[in-house]
């Protein structure tokens, strides 16, 4: 039963790893144009992935695969990053647009 324990240690390793990388490059390619619907939509994928990354640590608790202690510090940095992300995403500004054609955040 070891093995799959730690299997599925890895797999959850893996996914919340792509998770903070996705996130890591998603940020600096919004930050890297002026485009307000290009930096939209890297925000708004920076959230979906720092969401999975949340409930992960849920799913990891529930498991009881990892110390409760570090999940509760991962909580407590995403919720700081949630803070920041608002005040970055504020700063955004919706004039600089360039419409791409998919209809989103116009």
């Amino acid at each position: 039963m070891g093995s799959l324990d730690e299997a599925r240690k890895e797999l959850y390793g893996g996914m919340m790893m792509e998770d903070a990388m996705i996130m890591s490059a998603k940020f600096a390619g919004a930050e890297g144009v002026n485009d307000y619907i290009h930096k939209m939509e890297n925000a708004t994928i920076m959230k979906v992935h720092a969401r999975h990354l949340n409930s992960m640590t849920y799913q990891l608790a529930m498991e009881e695969t990892h110390a409760e202690e570090h999940l509760n510090l991962l909580r407590e940095a995403i919720e700081e990053f949630k803070i920041l992300f608002v005040a970055w995403v504020k700063g955004f500004d919706s004039q600089d647009r360039y419409d791409d054609g998919w209809g989103l955040f116009v």
